[in-house]
């Protein structure tokens, strides 16, 4: 008999037992009937009977369950709801599962409500499961999956088969906001996906087909504030190369990438990416903004791809008060609370290293900025009286010592700051 347990996870309440369980533990093996625990309208009830090397039998039921607390901070609203209905049989050697639930109260700031329903089990070597996505009571998204898997609690065994396995992914209309969550460093995620993917084959080394579009999405980077528009997304997917048809946005003015990504499934992959962009606005949130045309041919392994070509700004405005030092060799762009990486010196290229944060943290870029007709022609402060003309910067020849240039010329290598306090605006004369 037990007649009393009480459990206090870190930072949560106290879970006790509803009322006292059978628990008998003997050379005929293990059995527990009626053990409930409860917090609030929350309970975990689990019965069941275990013989050595002989039958096995137990069941577990979770109710309105609330997972959130339980995961890493954001991965689901606090209010999500887990009801879960397992069963366990056959014997040690060769178990069988059998289980149900629903995934609810999927509420995030801003988004429509959705649900998740979900069924699967185990028994003669295949493990299968099938899922459902609901939203406002509208399915938006059906995965199915069985993997061939050899399963022993005793001895301990969990080994995939010769069956491999089937996999299969499709969506019509699926709210884009509803993998805000998912995609760090982003938000205002809106436009509907449609998808229709396929995986076959053996582990490691699946074998995937299929497509995926969106049309007029849209989103925000928060650390900076800019907003893309009209966002448009094609891909087509077969074996392990992934062909970018287009990924198109507008902010100021259109960019565009293409190419083609082999993903890294028993080797390190690789990506050929080409990214264009014309009058693109790049916010920097309070150091300023610039309008550019840019390009950058995007190259090398999968996972730790480096993008290099050039940047030809026609607009910008930079507060000095908040700018980096003119002789910076690395920017880093971090995600709050996010830690800088080590500094690493001698750099095989001297140009200056972009290395991004959020989902784009394995990307390096390096480039040149093109300063030559067509630039800014005028800098202007934000004192009256107080107003240089001729190039607003100039780099040197190594893209790393870059020197700003009043109407006076200094001598190589010295340049003329502006007057503390100054907010100059670079513009087209």
């Amino acid at each position: 008999m037990l007649g009393e347990l009480r459990l206090t996870p870190r930072g949560q309440k106290t879970w006790s037992l509803r009322e006292p369980a059978q628990l008998h533990l003997a050379q005929g093996g293990l059995s527990v009937q009626g053990l409930v625990l409860a917090q609030a309208e929350q309970t975990l009830a689990l019965e069941g009977r275990v013989v050595p090397g002989g039958d096995l039998s137990a069941s577990l039921s979770l109710h309105q369950l609330r997972p959130g607390p339980w995961l890493p901070e954001g991965a689901l609203p606090l209010q999500a709801s887990l009801d879960l209905e397992a069963r366990l049989g056959g014997t040690l050697a060769a178990p069988s599962l059998d289980l149900r639930g629903r995934l609810g109260q999927l509420r995030w700031s801003g988004l429509p409500a959705s649900e998740v329903r979900f069924k699967g089990g185990y028994e003669d070597g295949e493990l299968s499961i099938a899922g459902q996505a609901a939203t406002q009571g509208r399915a938006s998204l059906d995965l199915e999956a069985s993997l061939g898997l050899k399963v022993s609690l005793q001895p301990p065994l969990l080994e995939p088969t010769g069956q491999g396995l089937t996999a299969s992914a499709r969506a019509h209309d699926l709210p884009l906001a509803l993998l805000e969550p998912l995609i760090p460093g982003v938000g205002g995620l809106e436009g509907k996906v449609s998808l229709d993917m396929e995986a076959s084959g053996h582990l490691p080394n699946p074998q995937v087909t299929g497509s995926l579009e969106l049309s007029g999405g849209a989103f925000v980077i928060p650390t900076t504030g800019q907003a893309f528009q009209d966002l448009n997304i094609r891909l087509a997917a077969r074996g392990r190369e992934i062909t970018v048809h287009e990924i198109s946005a507008v902010s100021g003015g259109p960019a565009k990438v293409r190419g083609k990504v082999v993903l890294p499934i028993g080797d390190p992959g690789q990506v050929d990416l080409t990214f264009q962009a014309q009058n693109l606005l790049i916010g920097m949130g309070g150091i300023g903004r610039v309008i550019t045309d840019a390009y950058f041919r995007i190259t090398g392994p999968a996972l730790n791809p480096v993008a290099i070509g050039w940047t030809k700004p026609s607009q910008a405005v930079i507060h000095p008060a908040l700018a980096t030092p003119l002789a910076l060799g690395e920017v880093v762009v971090l995600a709050p609370g996010q830690e800088p990486p080590p500094l690493v010196r001698n750099h095989a290229s001297r140009a200056p290293r972009i290395v991004l944060g959020g989902p784009l943290k394995s990307l390096t870029l390096e480039g040149r900025v093109d300063l030559g007709k067509g630039v800014p022609r005028q800098l202007r402060g934000a004192r009256r009286g107080h107003e240089h003309r001729g190039p607003a910067l100039r780099a040197g020849r190594r893209a790393d010592h870059v020197r700003r240039q009043g109407s006076a010329r200094p001598g190589p290598g010295r340049g003329r700051q502006p007057a503390r306090g100054l907010h100059p605006g670079l513009h087209q004369p």
